[in-house]
């Protein structure tokens, strides 16, 4: 474990100076990514999907395409918009990460206690030592609201819109019907639950003194960003075709206004994804120290903040995937601390299911192989790229 916290402290030493650097991209990387995108819409049954695919270089876009059919037997293009599902979630502590560093001050912090903000949820838990930084490790031991315990009472349909109000009312009274025992102990690994980013929206609101959180979202990330092609489930980006499942959706749970607020409710294209990680590299939205607190997940563990995080001795890969109902996504930041260079990915797709993952993982990859030998790439099915290592595993 020791050695392990000493590599990953080196690496993040080598993050928090990131620069640019050799990595670069070539027209055989765009057939391979061409070749990729386009057998991944060969892969869906039938159910010809709209796929968006975006490779950046050290904050450069280098490959922005669209395959399959994003509606109507209109293709899909990189401009195209997707529900991003847990995506959400990354954007939400970026909102949070950048309240605390313009608005906090002396008042609110990482450490504030979840109890002492939203006053009227307590008790929660039999401790009442939940706090902001516990929501966005997805370490409090709450109940998920999006998947309750047997034996929940008065749980709303699924299947159909939910107002905030009622919403709320749902969550806060699923909490008290089962309140967490105790925060994880250290090393334990987290529990992956929508509610601790849905609370984390409503903090976002009482602390920022919003109404909406995503006032502050669009305040604190899209508009520093230049994300201009985001918006929200409910208040869709305006300008944007979205794409449309080729199966219906309309019983499906959860994918409505206002279930997935905070942890699922974002619509973006891959080219505004490209520039959140931008942003986020650049520091365009809070300090180099926020940053590293964003992908360092607490020892022990891989997440972070919104954020999965892999390490080697010469590397950082920070990740993060997203299912919603008609919709998979995927994205991730592939950091090289020997040259101080980084790669960035996005994957969105219009159908269930899509291995977008193991697209992304490929093209992040050989956008940082500076050669196109593709050695050493990660195991990813050949069927896809045809080429091992172990970093991002079997």
């Amino acid at each position: 474990m020791l050695r392990g916290s000493l590599l990953f402290a080196a690496v993040l030493a080598a993050f928090f100076a990131a620069t640019a650097s050799a990595e670069a991209w070539s027209p055989e990387k765009t057939t391979l990514a061409t070749a990729r995108m386009q057998a991944l819409v060969g892969t869906s049954a039938g159910q010809t999907p709209g796929i968006s695919v975006g490779v950046s270089v050290n904050g450069n876009p280098v490959f922005t395409s669209g395959a399959g059919v994003a509606f109507s037997g209109t293709p899909a293009t990189a401009h195209t918009g997707y529900q991003l599902g847990s995506l959400t979630k990354q954007l939400t502590a970026a909102t949070m990460l950048a309240l605390i560093e313009k608005k906090g001050g002396n008042t609110f912090s990482l450490e504030t206690k979840v109890k002492d903000t939203l006053q009227d949820s307590f008790p929660f838990s039999k401790s009442g030592a939940e706090t902001i930084r516990n929501l966005l490790n997805q370490r409090t031991g709450y109940a998920t609201y999006t998947k309750p315990p047997a034996g929940a009472a008065n749980v709303p349909d699924g299947t159909a819109p939910i107002e905030r109000q009622r919403l709320r009312g749902y969550v806060y009274s699923l909490l008290r019907q089962f309140p967490a025992a105790a925060l994880p102990a250290p090393g334990e690994k987290h529990a992956y639950n929508n509610t601790n980013y849905y609370l984390a929206s409503l903090m976002i609101e009482k602390l920022g003194g919003v109404a909406d959180y995503r006032d502050a979202m669009k305040l604190y990330v899209f508009q520093p960003a230049g994300m201009s092609k985001s918006g929200f489930i409910g208040a869709p980006p305006t300008g944007v075709q979205l794409a449309q499942p080729p199966f219906d959706t309309t019983k499906s749970l959860l994918n409505k206004p206002d279930w997935p607020r905070g942890a699922g409710d974002v619509v973006s294209t891959v080219t505004d994804l490209l520039k959140w990680h931008t942003a986020l590299m650049k520091d365009k939205l809070f300090s180099k120290t926020s940053r590293v607190t964003m992908v360092a997940p607490p020892p022990g563990d891989t997440y972070a903040m919104g954020w999965v995080t892999t390490t080697t001795p010469t590397h950082i890969w920070f990740n993060h995937s997203g299912i919603i109902p008609g919709f998979t996504s995927y994205d991730g930041i592939y950091f090289n601390a020997s040259t101080n260079g980084w790669v960035s990915v996005a994957v969105l797709a219009s159908n269930d299911g899509v291995p977008v993952d193991k697209l992304a993982v490929c093209l992040a990859q050989a956008a940082m192989d500076p050669s196109l030998t593709l050695k050493g790439m990660g195991a990813i099915p050949k069927a896809l790229c045809g080429i091992s290592n172990k970093m991002f595993g079997p």
